[in-house]
């Protein structure tokens, strides 16, 4: 049987993409489809990963042999006989050549799971932001996460990126160590409540690394991740905090994705473009908004930044500190991911639709604008 020159060549390139197992252009819900689809063109019934092998071959001899040996077995559904002569047979196994790498290609234009994203380079920085969840047990975290992962993606689709700034603020969760009136209200206890949370976010940043390399930014240091233990006053032991075994588990959760990378801190100063540095905190230790508060921290620390960033109030606001030659500071405040209203919240009026913050920076000009996207 002839096969083109480059019908061959197209053949043991797509033949070289499969690896022994699922192969890495297809996800493990496309592949069942493939299978199918190829049993039911040979009229066979084989499993997955005996297909898979066979196509692992990179040979275009071992899929033209493969085509050849079953053409004999399929009907003219039109006229319904049953190709015997050599022409008709290597005519149809040329159409069943085509129909698979057709069907290869069909289930194959999902981003393979191992293509790295790391080379994607733009003049804008696309940050996107959670915070204060305060999952307790009772809320779907899975839900609200879905609704944060259609958000990113529509961006994506809108501004075309291929890599994003992923920032978690803290208080993921309620905990159980702030008073012994919250023992009321939550259903599950501090660590419970991290292990499930860590579940939903690994899946929602595996989700989103499917079509993106994402630089994900813990804030290990919150008020209501505090374990206080041995009768420790809030914010007396920062060091001991559950944010630290959400980072930690996360990380290892997800260490073998090429487009996931890690950095933790309590606090930290991030590269927000490559001329621009943001300051990044939950916001607990501010104790209310104070106008030098970045100022006094800047000199403290002897450090420089253009944006400060923090959660905790559960509202989002951008408030200009001061104009700069070339752009102006800025201070900005998250949403919360969780429309419960607290009566702090209530009585200082700072309550807020729920949501996720999205910001756009450029390399030159700096901050562009922020946008609410409610969960």
């Amino acid at each position: 049987m002839y096969i083109a020159y480059q019908d061959r060549d197209k053949l043991i390139y797509q033949a070289s993409k499969y690896s022994s197992k699922y192969p890495p252009a297809i996800d493990k819900g496309a592949w069942p489809k493939l299978c199918s689809e190829l049993n039911l063109m040979f009229d066979e019934n084989v499993t997955a990963i005996i297909w898979s092998k066979r196509l692992a071959r990179t040979r275009a001899h071992s899929l033209k042999k493969l085509v050849s040996d079953h053409a004999w077995m399929y009907k003219d559904r039109i006229e319904g006989t049953i190709y015997k002569s050599p022409m008709q047979t290597e005519g149809k196994a040329l159409v069943l050549q085509e129909q698979i790498l057709d069907t290869i290609e069909r289930l194959s234009n999902k981003v393979p799971f191992n293509k790295s994203f790391l080379k994607s380079k733009t003049e804008d920085e696309y940050v996107f932001v959670t915070s204060d969840f305060h999952f307790d047990g009772n809320q779907d975290m899975f839900k609200s996460l879905d609704l944060a992962y259609q958000h990113i993606v529509a961006k994506q689709k809108q501004h075309n990126f291929k890599r994003i700034k992923l920032i978690e603020l803290g208080d993921v969760v309620e905990g159980s160590h702030l008073r012994p009136s919250q023992l009321i209200a939550i259903k599950t206890l501090l660590i419970p409540q991290i292990v499930e949370v860590t579940k939903a976010y690994t899946e929602f940043v595996e989700k989103l690394t499917e079509t993106m390399y994402v630089d994900f930014y813990c804030v290990t240091s919150s008020n209501h991740t505090q374990t206080r233990a041995f009768g420790t006053k809030r914010n007396e032991l920062v060091e001991d905090d559950a944010m630290i075994v959400f980072a930690e588990m996360l990380k290892a959760f997800l260490s073998k994705n090429k487009n996931f990378e890690i950095t933790s801190g309590k606090d930290f100063v991030l590269d927000v473009t490559p001329n621009h540095k943001m300051f990044v905190a939950h916001g607990h230790l501010l104790n209310g908004f104070k106008s030098g508060y970045v100022q006094e921290l800047a000199m403290s620390r002897n450090i420089t930044f253009d944006y400060s960033l923090f959660g905790h109030f559960h509202h989002y606001r951008e408030i200009t500190l001061y104009a700069r030659p070339e752009h102006n500071m800025k201070v900005f405040y998250a949403p919360s991911m969780n429309t419960k209203h607290s009566s702090y919240e209530a009585d200082r009026n700072l309550n807020s639709k729920a949501g996720i913050l999205f910001m756009v920076f450029n390399k030159d000009r700096g901050h562009r604008y922020c946008e609410e996207l409610f969960v």
